[in-house]
């Protein structure tokens, strides 16, 4: 009899230990799957007027002007993925990050992302320079603790269809891609009290720090400002 009062009472206890494995997976589910620990981000973005000497921090509704240099300053406080695309007055769409090499030189910017190893995009002593396609400028900022699988492959079908100049393709993936990133809840950059510090070619240069916290997979940054002549 003891016996199967054992037997029962183990079975009590395997279907209490299953309930509570079901609640809490429930509670890190979401709509979309699991949901991840936001990461946090120290993050600036600057640029220089042409003719300038000093750095100034780049942010919403600047204005900037044809051959202005710019660029971006980040470090992840975990090893995570980052994406950070581009698109420009005519509406054309770059990656900006994972970025490799930048005019005919390697550069270790790569996914995954190293725990607080600072990038520089494109490079340390290198900007991007404005050219002479004025407009909206818009800079997308996403970061995932996961390679970002569906954002990469419609990114690749939009170069596919560029590389092919079908205008047809073009216009959809683009269109298809901003969707994507769009729908995606807003994150607003903060100043911190500290300031960042960098050297260009033996020049020493500072702003003030900002910092990107409580990003999650369905997240995004995005800044604009003004290409003007």
């Amino acid at each position: 009899m003891s016996r199967y009062i054992t037997i029962i009472f183990t079975l009590i206890l395997s279907v209490l230990s299953m309930n509570n494995a079901y609640a809490n997976e429930k509670q890190t589910k979401g709509v979309l799957g699991v949901v991840d620990d936001p990461l946090d981000f120290k993050v600036n973005y600057v640029y220089r007027s042409s003719g300038n000497t000093e750095f100034l921090p780049l942010t919403d509704n600047s204005i900037l002007h044809n051959n202005d240099a710019y660029k971006i300053i980040f470090t992840p406080a975990e090893n995570s993925y980052v994406y950070i695309f581009q698109k420009d007055g005519a509406n054309a769409i770059f990656q900006l990050f994972p970025m490799t090499a930048f005019q005919n030189k390697q550069y270790d910017n790569s996914n995954p992302v190293r725990k607080n190893q600072k990038y520089y995009i494109p490079a340390q002593e290198k900007s991007f320079i404005l050219d002479a396609q004025t407009g909206k400028e818009t800079i997308y900022f996403l970061a995932t603790r996961q390679r970002d699988k569906v954002l990469e492959k419609q990114y690749a079908q939009m170069l596919q269809a560029q590389n092919a100049q079908n205008p047809v393709a073009m216009k959809q993936t683009s269109t298809q891609f901003l969707h994507t990133i769009q729908q995606k809840g807003l994150k607003t950059i903060k100043d911190d009290r500290q300031n960042l510090t960098w050297k260009e070619h033996g020049k020493k240069f500072s702003v003030l720090q900002q910092r990107l916290t409580d990003i999650c997979t369905e997240c995004v940054h995005i800044l604009r400002f003004q290409h003007q002549p």
